[in-house]
Order: C-alpha cells, then sequence, then structure tokens
C-alpha cells in the first residue's frame, strides 16, 4: 500500500496554458494595467477597478488620473470613474489592503522618478470623487545604489507595500542582473519627514533561458490571495505561482510556472484564494483590444495550502464582508452576525421566497464543472426555504429546497452547472415566506475535482484537522506538524511518503487506499 522511495521535483514548467477569454473591455480601459477587486459595502457587488498608464502620451491625457469600476458580467459598462485629484506620471498597478483601501502604483518608467504611491479611501464610503482628505500620496526613494529602472508590480500585507521589479540597469548598479526581480517593501503610510527609502528584502530569477525573450520574464503584475498563502507574478507570456511561504518570505514557499501565448498580459488579481483574472491592455489605433480572462491556478498550488473555497467569509469570522440582506415588496428583515454566523430575522413575509435573501454576489461557476454547497443552518421553528444560485440578473442555475429545524446540523448537495459559465454568479437563501429567526455557519461552495483531484503533492509543513482525498495518488515530502494535529490522505490508487516525509511527535496521521467518497 505504501512506498517508500525518493524523488526529485525541479520547477515544473508546463505546455501553454490557454486562459478563458471573458469578454472585451470597455474602450475607456485601452490601456489597463492593473487589477484590484474590492467589497462593496453598499451594494454586495465585488467590483473590479482599474488604472489606465502612459500619461506622457498625448492620446491618453484625457483619463489617465482616473480609476475605473466595472463587474466582470459587463465588461462594457464602467460603472463609476473617480478622478483621484493628484497628478499621474505612470501608474502601473493597482491593490488593496482588509480595509478597502486603494494603493496606486506611480512607479513605472515614464514618471520622470517622481516615484509615488497613491492612497485612495474605500470608495463604498463615499459618492463623487475623493476628497483631499481621502487620499495620500506615499512617496519614496529607491535602494542606494540605484538601477531599479522600473516597476509594475505591487501587493500590500500587513501595513507595508511590496514592489516587484520589471527592470534593472547592471550597467548603473553591477549588483543588479536582469531577468532578476528585485522585492522591495516600504510602509504603507505616508513618510513622517516626506520620503521613505525602500527596502531591498529578496530577489528571483524569472529568466529561464538567456536567450528568451523579456516578455517571458519582465514582471508587469502581482496579486496575493485572500488567505496570504499565494503569490502570483504576472509576466507578459509567464506566470509565476508561490505558495505556501511564511509571513513575507514569498519567495521561500513553493515554485510554479505556466506560460501563454499572447503578450501584453499587464493586471491580474484573485477572485478566492485559487482563481485569478487576468487583463490585457489594448492600444488606440492599433486594433488590440483590451481583454479580461480567467484562470484556476489551483492545480500549480502545493496542497498542503490549496484552499477551494468559492465562498469569501462563510464562517462569518470577518462579520458581514461579503454578505448582503436584500428585500423586495412589502417584506423586510434584519441581518446581524452573533457569535460567528448570520441571524436572519423576517419580520414581513410575502408569498415569494426570495423577498428576503441572504446572499454573496461574485462567485464563479463554470459549465460542465461539478459543485457541493455545503452549511450549518436551524431556526427558531422548522422552515423550508430554497437555496438559490442564479445570475446577476436572477436567470437560475440552481434552485433547491432545504427543510431545516430547530437543531443545527449540516446540509449538502452536489450540483453540474450545465449553463454557460458565469463570472458573476450568487448564492442566495431566500427567506421571505415565513416569519422568524434563521441562523447559518460554515457556507461553502467547492468544485469537486478541486477538493479531490486526480493526484496531489505536498511540499510545505500541515497541521490543523484536514481531509486529503485524491482519485488517483498523493505523494508527500511535507512535515505533519504540531500537537492535536490531525491529518489524513486518502488516495484512490496510491500514496507515496518520500525521505522528506515527517510526522512530529504527539500529532495524528492516517493513509488510506479509498479515494474520492469523502469517508
Amino acid at each position: 500500500m505504501l512506498l517508500f522511495i525518493s524523488l526529485s521535483l525541479p520547477l515544473q514548467g508546463q505546455d501553454y496554458v490557454s486562459l478563458q477569454e471573458i469578454g472585451l473591455l470597455d474602450s475607456l480601459l485601452h490601456e489597463t494595467s492593473g487589477l484590484a477587486r474590492l467589497y462593496n459595502t453598499n451594494n454586495g457587488n465585488f467590483d473590479l477597478w482599474t488604472h489606465n498608464d502612459f500619461r506622457n502620451k498625448p492620446e491618453f491625457l484625457q483619463n489617465t488620473d482616473s480609476i475605473y469600476r466595472f463587474l466582470p458580467s459587463q465588461l462594457d459598462n464602467v460603472s463609476r470613474i473617480l478622478d483621484i485629484g493628484i497628478p499621474s506620471g505612470d501608474w502601473e498597478d493597482i491593490t488593496k489592503d482588509k480595509e478597502g483601501n486603494l494603493y496606486l502604483g506611480d512607479f513605472g518608467s515614464a514618471n520622470n522618478n517622481d516615484d509615488q504611491i497613491i492612497r485612495v479611501e474605500d470608495p463604498s464610503g463615499y459618492s463623487g470623487n475623493p476628497s483631499s482628505a481621502q487620499t495620500d500620496s506615499i512617496e519614496f526613494e529607491y535602494p542606494v545604489g540605484g538601477g531599479y529602472s522600473d516597476v509594475e508590480a505591487m501587493v500590500h500585507l500587513n501595513g507595508f507595500l511590496y514592489f516587484f521589479t520589471k527592470r534593472v540597469t547592471p550597467n548603473f548598479n553591477p549588483d543588479l542582473e536582469e531577468g532578476t526581480t528585485y522585492m522591495l517593501r516600504i510602509p504603507d503610510e505616508p513618510h513622517a519627514n516626506g520620503v521613505h527609502v525602500a527596502d531591498s528584502l529578496d530577489e528571483f530569477i524569472t529568466r529561464l533561458d538567456p536567450a528568451e525573450d523579456n516578455p517571458y520574464f519582465r514582471v508587469t503584475a502581482a496579486a496575493l490571495n485572500p488567505s496570504e498563502s499565494v503569490l502570483v507574478l504576472l509576466c507578459q507570456r509567464r506566470l509565476w505561482i508561490f505558495s505556501c511561504f511564511e509571513g513575507d518570505d514569498f519567495f521561500g514557499g513553493h515554485v510554479e510556472y505556466i506560460e501563454f501565448i499572447n503578450n501584453q498580459k499587464e493586471g491580474i488579481e484573485f477572485i478566492n484564494d485559487h482563481e485569478v483574472f487576468i487583463s490585457k491592455e489594448g492600444q488606440l489605433g492599433s486594433g488590440s483590444i483590451p481583454k479580461l480572462f480567467h484562470l484556476d491556478i489551483s492545480p500549480w498550488i502545493d496542497d498542503s495550502c490549496l484552499d477551494c473555497q468559492n465562498i469569501q467569509n462563510g464562517q462569518f469570522s470577518e462579520q458581514k464582508f461579503g454578505w448582503i440582506k436584500t428585500t423586495a415588496s412589502t417584506a423586510s428583515a434584519t441581518f446581524d452576525v452573533v457569535n460567528e454566523e448570520a441571524k436572519v430575522n423576517v419580520t414581513s413575509i410575502t408569498d415569494t421566497n426570495w423577498h428576503v435573501s441572504l446572499k454573496q454576489k461574485g462567485l464563479v461557476l463554470e459549465n460542465g464543472r461539478d459543485y457541493r454547497i455545503t452549511f450549518d443552518a436551524y431556526a427558531d421553528a422548522a422552515r423550508t426555504f430554497p437555496v438559490i444560485m442564479s445570475t446577476a440578473t436572477g436567470s437560475q442555475h440552481l434552485f433547491k429546497n432545504f427543510s431545516i429545524t430547530t437543531t443545527p446540523a449540516t446540509y449538502s448537495h452536489d450540483f453540474t452547472m450545465n449553463d454557460p459559465t458565469d463570472y458573476n454568479a450568487q448564492l442566495n437563501f431566500a427567506l421571505g415566506k415565513q416569519l422568524g429567526e434563521a441562523y447559518f455557519d460554515n457556507v461553502s461552495i467547492t468544485e469537486l475535482n478541486c477538493i479531490c483531484p486526480a493526484d496531489r503533492t505536498f511540499y510545505a509543513p500541515v497541521s490543523g484537522v484536514h481531509h486529503f482525498e485524491a482519485s488517483e495518488s498523493i505523494k508527500g515530502l511535507n512535515e505533519i506538524v504540531l500537537t492535536g494535529t490531525d491529518i489524513r490522505y486518502d488516495a484512490g490508487q496510491f500514496i507515496e511518503l518520500l525521505p522528506e516525509f515527517a510526522v512530529e511527535q504527539g500529532a495524528a496521521f492516517e493513509a488510506y487506499i479509498d479515494g474520492c467518497d469523502g469517508n
């Protein structure tokens, strides 16, 4: 049943990967150069924000000091434009923090060395353009020695902004090498005396072959997943995936890369912990059109920290983040989070379930894929209600009735997405036909082939209580750590525990040849 052999695993270069094209972006976004996905507390949407770059070109002067909001289901509809009010040089990336503030990287090669990060307060909190009190300029200089000639990628983590260089100038600074990205860091607040000097923290070689063209190795964007366990660095024709690192040791985790056929990839953002949106810029007058793409990167994430969850804040540990209560007609209800449970109290009803709804928007459901929805629920009196998966306009992908009682219990249902892929689907607990209180927790939507793929490989340490399944094989090169840990590997054909594999004293580990039956 168990084989103990040695295996050498170098970086796994892949064949060209096809991106799922979602559609064409509005012509206002002709030179889109960054993506940020931001929760809108006003309507429950997960909005995409972007910007253009290259302010020094006359044809772009009309719309370079602005950022733009749109939805993945309405790419041709820019629903909000914010004039930032701070002159730009060359905005190249946009990121966000956990409070919903946006950060614009004015650090491209065309900004005449006036490097700054523009911080914009969460746009959900005001209408119109931000005031001067709602924006900041975080000025910075590159580390002593110079040679950092171009940056186009940035993420936020724990009060700091991290930059990843696109190009460097070895002739100016012989300690730097072209084909390597250098990671720099500054605080996310303006310096008390004016200007930060960036710290140089780490470096990573992105050029795999001295003869390869620069679209393969020059970094144009970056993103960090919500769990802060996966970093992606985008090049125009290559994507680097770093997973299961500790803190900001991004390059210290497991590393994979994949490659694309087409150029001009300039923006990337996570949808959840394992899927991304990627934007491609266009060019006015050239016939090149800006586009948005989708990619599931779960096959290239170390299984030790792969999270297949599509729902945001399904355990309600972040209060109401990601969730919204809606009412229609004469129905009324309240929505609160109490002891990390969602509580919906229906105070006025109609004869239509969806007239009171607890919703999460912004979910991706791919055509032909199998999904599992799971949740815990109970009520102050027994009740039956439907769980609905739908488009943003209400067309239903799934309608499934559940009957819950006054006793907390777990409910689950598997379904196949038979409709065209929906990049802005909604989950709806429809409660409008019965008065009273209903409680929800541990809401989950996962794609079955993600939680039980054909093969799994574990590199990084694992702790906690987990049951990992694979239909064919599992390979363990990792350590099972911490007292109280209970880990189960369950494969359909074989499990390989390699010499690097270890179980710390006090941790529990089991291996089964069983496969994807959930037991």
